[in-house]
C-alpha cells in the first residue's frame, strides 16, 4: 500500500549495491525510485525496530509507513556522511516511542512477530517466546543488530553507552542460549 501512495508499484531492489547515503541524498532531490530502493531494503528492519519497541504488529506497520513519509518529507535534513541507517533508526524510534506513548495498551498485550522470515510457524513462535524473555532494551538490541546494525550504531540510535549496549546484548545472548539448553536438558 505504501508503494502506491507514490505511484510506485515494483519493490525490487535497485541492481547497484545499496546505499542508503546514496538514497537519501536522491530523496532530498524527491526521487521516488530511491525511495523505492531505500523501502525495499529498509522496510524489514525499519518493521522489526518498531516491533520490539511497540510489541503490536499493526501499531509497528503504521509506524514503519510513517516512518517512510517521514524520510520522503525531511531527507534534505540529512547530512551527507554522517550514519544514514542510524538516521533512519532514530526516525522510527522516536516515532514509535510517540505511538507507544499514545497507546492505552499495556506493552506485553501482543507478542511480537519475527517479520517476514523463511522459518516455519513454530520456529517463528519459538524465537518469539524466547525473545518475551529479554527485558526491552534487550531485545530492541538484539532486533537492531539482527537488522545488521553494528553495536556502535546501536549505541547512538538507542542514546546509550557502547559499553551498556555490549553488556547488555552479551547478557540477552546468554539468557538465551541458557534457556534453549535447559529446554534441550528438559
Amino acid at each position: 500500500m505504501f508503494l502506491f501512495m507514490f505511484g510506485m508499484t515494483s519493490t525490487e531492489p535497485n541492481k547497484e549495491v545499496f546505499s542508503p547515503d546514496r538514497c537519501l541524498a536522491a530523496i532530498a532531490e524527491k526521487s521516488k525510485e530511491a525511495l523505492e530502493e531505500l523501502y525495499s531494503n529498509m522496510a524489514d528492519g525499519v518493521f522489526g525496530y518498531a516491533l520490539s519497541i511497540l510489541k503490536n504488529h499493526h501499531e509497528a506497520q503504521d509506524v514503519q509507513q510513517e516512518v517512510f513519509v517521514k524520510i520522503w518529507s525531511c531527507a534534505s535534513q540529512y547530512r551527507p556522511g554522517s550514519n544514514a541507517r542510524a538516521w533512519i533508526y532514530t526516525i522510527t524510534k522516536n516515532l514509535a516511542m510517540t505511538a507507544l506513548r499514545k497507546s492505552m495498551k499495556s506493552s506485553g498485550a501482543e507478542v511480537p512477530e519475527i517479520p517476514h522470515s523463511d522459518a516455519s510457524v513454530e520456529d517463528r513462535m519459538a524465537l518469539n517466546a524466547l525473545l518475551n524473555l529479554l527485558g526491552e532494551e534487550e531485545r530492541q538490541i538484539v532486533m537492531l543488530h539482527t537488522q545488521g546494525m553494528k553495536h556502535r550504531e546501536i549505541a547512538s540510535v538507542m542514546q546509550l553507552p557502547l559499553s551498556t549496549v555490549l553488556s547488555k546484548y552479551n547478557r540477552s545472548l546468554k539468557k538465551l542460549k541458557k534457556c534453549l539448553e535447559d529446554e534441550f536438558d528438559a
